[in-house]
């Protein structure tokens, strides 16, 4: 029976308990060797010799295009992997030399197809990002800098160490950081490391770019000349209890395989001496942004663990299956929103699996099958190298989980009932086997249904918008056992291994090993610009400038502002303030300001007083709406407002207060200093004066809120009564 996932990424790291050989280092590339063929197994140039002097767009455009050969992509992948210091080569064969500096890995041919598999799958397929990483990680022991997440550490490293190589992008050295780049950029949504600081959520990785970040980390550390205990076999030892031996014996069948499976982050004494720069001083650079060159030998070892039981359970994801997903849309790309009584429903369509032409073309290259050891290894592992007979039978076992990642439920929803596919509801995905068009094929279906929401009668002619819904199909070709039966099965039983220690190396491996394919569906619809808000909080609207245009126009308001403060026997003023309002497309706040005026007067008795006041400027800062979804029906309603503004902190009276002849001046902020003594409570010293608990009404005059409070303090009461009304007033 097949293993699965999950067996294989434990068996990986046990079989990491063996110290790596060190390879000879290639020579440099001589463009005149012709290109490998099947026959040539041991060539004496690096790369692949029609590719040698493309670029790093070169190479990318190959990778990416829609008009690219088969076989065209899986040559890029060797070359992109040459350079990144990798061999392509089974236990018997190489087929492409690396580039000096070399790593100590090697890929074999089925990986090579699987990563050409997922490189022509489009832009919004991806295994993670570099937030995601960077707290893989963090949880296996990688150090981290104070006040940075570890995405935000990684980011750093990229963007240095990019920065350095683009001063030199015909070095070879250079080439490592600026594909990840280049990468970056093509991957959906496309991060532009150029313009500034990036968030590492937007920085997504495929299984290629993972491969060549961790050989740049390979090529770090120095070849070891002598013997000595595997570091992640003594680290995953202490995890177990005395006596839980891992013995050699089980890990016979890979041990010729091991070396370039693991490389040199397996050495057991990694954290007891210096990383060398052998790959050039560009990394150097990212590591210095990133604050790694500092640490001292006890953190680096932790690094350098932490990055090679990662690379493990990359590489584990790597091996595991090597098909490509495509998701369509059925009909039209773009909708309109039906009405309220109408129903629209959209099918989004998946395909798994190796076509023949594509097999064929993965054949020509690297020839019919595997070496015998190699194919034992791979067995062993409960990793299945299939033949295209093999695959007929394998595809219905294998699954697409769905998801509406984007737009929902805002735009569109799903339900079991509206599926036409047989399948159930997984950890709330819709999960359904692949179903082969026909008894010959090579390729698994799916399909998914979604209903786009109902757009209101009301809205109309209102302001039409457009969002975006994204479904995602991901690929799942196992079905995960429970880790007793693995252990059981390869190691007679592991007593004392913690569900923690599993869930974590597990959790990453299913994670990586399901890859994903996303399609949108572009739907426009009517709606009244406050609902809009709602459609932006929700990430269901990225509006473009013409949306925002729209949106500047409709959401502007009037704000009427009175207050009247009365200090019995000794002050009285009034103040009142009639602001516009406005949505302001550069940070969707809205906003405004105008003057305040103000009356006051002192009346001590029979004195006279003479005032001359600077009224100041009443301002908001945002005017917020808060939404409430209503379960019973699913509709969105503005629930209340939250108002944050400054009633006039810059206004001044001068009262000058005569009485029997003298004269005495008063000058101070009265009524901003009344006001803010009974408004104590919604004064925040981070935002300012807030307003909450808003009677919402309809029509122009949209809501309204009202009070009369009074508090005592040294010098007697004070009352303070006034009111907001806010109008809605559309520009034309």
């Amino acid at each position: 029976m097949k293993r699965t996932l999950i067996a294989f990424l434990l068996v990986s790291l046990v079989l990491s308990a063996c110290v790596p050989s060190s390879r000879p280092m290639p020579t440099q590339p001589a463009t005149s060797t012709p290109a490998p063929t099947v026959t040539q197994a041991s060539p004496t140039a690096s790369g692949v010799a029609d590719l040698t002097r493309g670029s790093v767009s070169d190479l990318v455009a190959i990778l990416t295009s829609e008009q690219a050969s088969f076989g065209e992509v899986l040559q890029a992948v060797q070359e992109i992997l040459a350079r990144g210091g990798i061999a392509t080569g089974d236990l018997q064969n190489t087929f492409v030399r690396p580039y000096a500096p070399a790593s100590s890995l090697m890929v074999t041919p089925r990986e090579v197809l699987q990563l050409a598999q997922e490189a022509r799958s489009g832009p919004s397929v991806w295994r993670t990002d570099l937030a995601e990483l960077g707290q893989h990680l963090s949880d296996l022991g990688w150090p981290t800098e104070a006040g940075l997440t570890p995405g935000e550490q990684l980011a750093r490293l990229l963007v240095a160490w990019g920065a350095e190589a683009v001063k030199d992008p015909q070095n070879l050295e250079s080439f490592p950081p600026l594909f990840l780049l280049a990468m970056a950029q093509y991957r959906a949504p496309g991060v532009d490391f150029s313009v500034g600081p990036v968030s590492p959520e937007q920085v997504r990785f495929g299984l290629l770019e993972m491969l060549l970040l961790v050989a740049a980390f390979d090529r770090l550390i120095p070849v070891q000349r002598s013997g000595g205990a595997d570091l992640t076999g003594a680290r995953l030892a202490s995890l177990l209890p005395a006596g839980g031996g891992l013995g050699a014996a089980q890990i016979s069948p890979c041990k010729p395989f091991q070396d370039s499976l693991f490389g040199r982050l397996a050495y057991s004494d990694i954290g007891n001496f210096w990383l060398q720069w052998a790959a050039g001083k560009g990394i150097e650079k990212g590591l210095n942004a990133a604050g790694i060159s500092e640490w001292g030998q006890d953190k680096i070892g932790k690094a350098m663990f932490a990055l090679g039981m990662w690379a493990r359970v990359m590489r584990s994801a790597l091996m595991a299956a090597y098909v490509g997903i495509q998701v369509t849309l059925e009909g039209d790309q773009s909708v309109h929103k039906p009405l309220e009584g109408e129903q629209l429903l959209k099918a989004f369509h998946a395909r798994a699996g190796i076509s023949p032409q594509d097999w064929q073309a993965y054949q020509e290259q690297f020839g019919k099958g595997f070496h015998d050891a190699m194919r034992e290894c791979l067995s062993w592992l409960g990793v299945a190298s299939y033949t295209l007979d093999d695959l007929r039978g394998e595809i219905e076992s294998w699954a697409i989980e769905w998801e509406l990642t984007a737009g929902s439920p805002e735009h569109a929803r799903w339900s079991p009932d509206q599926q036409v596919v047989p399948g159930q509801v997984h950890l709330g995905l819709w999960r359904t086997p692949l179903a082969r068009p026909s008894a010959d094929s090579t390729v698994g279906e799916s399909r998914f249904v979604v209903e786009v929401r109902n757009e209101k009668q009301g809205d109309h002619p209102g302001l039409s918008l457009e969002g975006t819904v994204q479904a995602c199909a991901f690929l799942d070709v196992a079905q995960a056992p429970k880790f007793s039966s693995f252990a059981q099965a390869a190691f007679g039983g592991l007593p004392g291994v913690t569900d923690s220690v599993v869930g974590l190396l597990t959790g990453m491996m299913e994670k990586l090993a399901k890859p994903k394919r996303c399609q949108d569906l572009q739907v426009t619809y009517h709606t009244n610009c406050i609902m809009a808000l709602w459609d932006i909080q929700q990430g269901a609207m990225k509006p473009d400038q013409a949306a925002l245009d729209k949106l500047r126009k409709c959401l502007t308001f009037e704000l009427r502002f009175e207050s009247h403060v009365d200090q019995p026997k000794t002050y009285t003023a009034d103040a009142e303030s009639t602001v516009k309002l406005q949505f302001d497309p550069a940070d969707h706040a809205i906003k405004g300001k105008a003057p305040l005026a103000l009356e006051s007067l002192w009346f001590p008795g029979s004195c006279s007083d003479s005032v001359s006041i600077k009224p100041g400027t009443f301002e908001v800062f945002q005017l917020e709406f808060v939404f409430l979804r209503r379960v019973q029906t699913d509709d969105v309603v503005v629930q209340d407002l939250k108002l944050v503004y400054d009633p006039g902190s810059n206004s001044f009276e001068s009262h000058a207060i005569t009485c029997k002849g003298v004269t005495v001046n008063a000058d101070e902020r009265w009524w901003y200093a009344q006001y803010m003594f009974v408004h104590e409570d919604e004064w925040s010293q981070t935002e300012g004066f807030v307003a909450k608990e808003w009677e919402i009404l309809t029509g122009e005059e949209f809501a309204g809120k009202q009070w009369s409070m009074t508090r005592s303090g040294v010098s007697g009461s004070v009352s303070e009564s006034g009111r907001f009304i806010l109008y809605h007033r559309p520009e034309e």
